[in-house]
C-alpha cells in the first residue's frame, strides 16, 4: 500500500492502513531516519476461519535511525520486519493484536544492531518476538533489547531460530520440537551468511501463551549457537516449557518459567544455561 526505497526523513503519521493485498508499509534500501508514528493498521489474522489474509505485513522497514511509535496494529503476518542492514531502530508504545509478531528477518545478510522494542502490548499475536533466518540468508544480529512487554494469550512469547527454511516437516514445528529432534538437525560449514544471533537482552516481560503451546524456543545452529541471551524479570506462564538449544550462555535471572512440569523445568540440548538465583 506505502512503498519507499532508497529515501531519506521520511515520516508516516495518524493514518489508516486497512486490507492492504500485501505489506501495508514497506521501505527498503538505504533508507535513512524514518518515523511511522500514530499509525492503525488492520487486515484479517492469516487463522480467520472464514477470509484469512496472508502475507499482509503491516510494517517492513530496513535501514537506519528508525522510529515506530504509538501504532495500534492487527494483521495477517508480521506486525513488524526488518531485513539487514538496519541499526538504530526504536519500537515503542505500540498494541499488537493478530499478527506473527515483532520479527527480525528473514533475510538479515549485512546484519542488524540496536535494535529496541519498549512499552509494548501483544493480544492474541501469533509469536511476540520473532527472530527467523537461515544459512543462505544470515547476517550478525546483536545488541537486541527487549524491555517492558506484556503478553496476553500469545503462540509463542519469544522465537528465535536459524532454521527458517528447513524442509524436513519435523524441524517445521516449532511447537513440536524436542531436544531430541533438534540435536539431529544436521550441522554445515560456516560461511559468510551463517546467521549469526548475539547479546540478546529480554527485561521485564510478562506472557501467558494460548493453551498447548510452549514458553518459547531459542534455537541456533549446530555450527554456530546463540550466544549471549539474558532473561531478567520475565515470567511466562505456558503449557509446555521453553526449549534452548544449540545456545551458550543464556542466563535467566529473576525470571520464571511456568508449566505443568514446574517452575524453570526447562527443555535443552547442546546448551549452556543458568538460572540465578537456582
Amino acid at each position: 500500500m506505502i512503498s519507499l526505497h532508497g529515501c531519506e526523513r521520511v515520516l508516516i503519521e495518524h493514518v489508516r492502513l486497512i486490507n492492504s493485498p500485501m505489506f501495508h508499509i514497506a521501505i527498503s534500501g538505504k533508507t535513512t531516519d524514518v518515523t511511522v508514528r500514530g499509525v492503525t493498521i488492520r487486515a484479517n489474522a492469516s487463522t480467520d476461519p472464514v477470509n484469512p489474509s496472508h502475507n499482509t505485513d503491516a510494517c517492513d522497514v530496513s535501514g537506519q535511525r528508525i522510529l515506530i511509535q504509538d501504532c495500534d496494529v492487527s494483521v495477517g503476518d508480521d506486525n513488524f520486519t526488518c531485513g539487514g542492514n538496519t541499526s538504530d531502530v526504536l519500537i515503542t508504545n505500540c498494541t499488537y493484536g493478530y499478527g506473527h509478531g515483532v520479527s527480525i528477518g528473514s533475510p538479515t545478510a549485512g546484519g542488524i544492531a540496536r535494535f529496541r522494542v519498549i512499552n509494548c502490548t501483544f493480544n492474541n499475536t501469533e509469536s511476540g518476538i520473532r527472530i527467523k533466518s537461515d544459512r543462505d540468508r544470515g547476517g550478525f544480529l546483536h545488541d537486541l533489547a527487549y524491555l517492558n512487554l506484556r503478553m496476553t494469550n500469545v503462540g509463542c512469547p519469544i522465537l528465535i531460530y536459524a532454521s527458517y527454511m528447513a524442509k524436513d516437516p519435523q524441524y517445521r514445528k516449532l511447537n513440536d520440537l524436542t531436544p531430541e529432534i533438534a540435536a539431529r538437525y544436521p550441522a554445515a560449514p560456516r560461511a559468510s551468511r551463517t546467521p549469526i544471533y548475539r547479546d540478546i537482552l529480554f527485561s521485564n516481560v510478562t506472557a501467558t501463551v494460548s493453551p498447548g503451546r510452549r514458553a518459547g524456543l531459542i534455537w541456533g545452529l549446530p555450527e554456530m549457537a546463540v550466544t549471549n541471551v539474558l532473561l531478567q524479570n520475565v515470567t511466562i506462564t505456558a503449557d509446555k516449557p521453553l526449549g534452548i538449544f544449540e545456545a551458550q550462555n543464556v542466563r535467566l535471572v529473576d525470571s520464571k518459567i511456568m508449566t505443568p512440569e514446574g517452575l524453570n523445568q526447562l527443555a535443552c540440548t547442546h546448551a549452556q544455561v543458568v538460572i540465578s538465583p537456582p
